[in-house]
């Protein structure tokens, strides 16, 4: 019964959060950031004319000869659409690429955390004892000290503390 209060108190408090995953990897949020505005093929289709060469022209750097050369609007469709077409491949593999990235590190991270768990084990152990004997040096010299009634010994405990 005890443990299943504790349970409950424990889960029923807010918790502080200090840092976050997301601040290493990555979250969704920074996926959706990537993604950028492209037409489909049916809005190309209701644009106008002139708004198709000013988006070819603007967006995608044709020059004015080379839009000048597209007579009919179906070429003209057919460029923007391609142009718009390459803008989301080169979106596609930006965020496959920072998602292969995140899974390496991920993966990195849980091999280290895995493997080295004995010796993360080790050295745990090894300070908590050496932090030990260290905290009772200083409290059997401190209390030496005090049984001596030396202050400059006290003070001088405390100084190479």
């Amino acid at each position: 019964l005890t443990l299943i209060m504790a349970v409950f108190a424990i889960s029923s408090i807010p918790m502080a959060k200090a840092w976050e995953w997301e601040e290493y990897l990555g979250s969704n949020d920074d996926i959706a950031a990537f993604q950028t505005q492209t037409l489909s093929f049916s809005e190309i289709k209701e644009m106008r004319v002139r708004d198709i060469k000013r988006r070819l022209a603007r967006t995608h750097g044709y020059s004015a000869d080379e839009i000048s050369r597209m007579i009919d609007k179906k070429d003209l469709i057919q460029a923007l659409s391609f142009e718009e077409h390459k803008e989301r491949e080169k979106e596609l593999e930006r965020v496959k690429r920072y998602v292969i990235i995140r899974g390496i590190i991920v993966a990195l991270i849980a091999v280290v955390v895995v493997m080295g768990w004995p010796l993360w084990l080790q050295i745990y152990e090894v300070a908590s004892v050496n932090f030990v004997v260290y905290t009772d040096k200083k409290r059997h010299e401190a209390s030496r000290c005090i049984e001596l009634k030396s202050l400059q010994g006290m003070l001088g405990v405390l100084l190479m503390g």
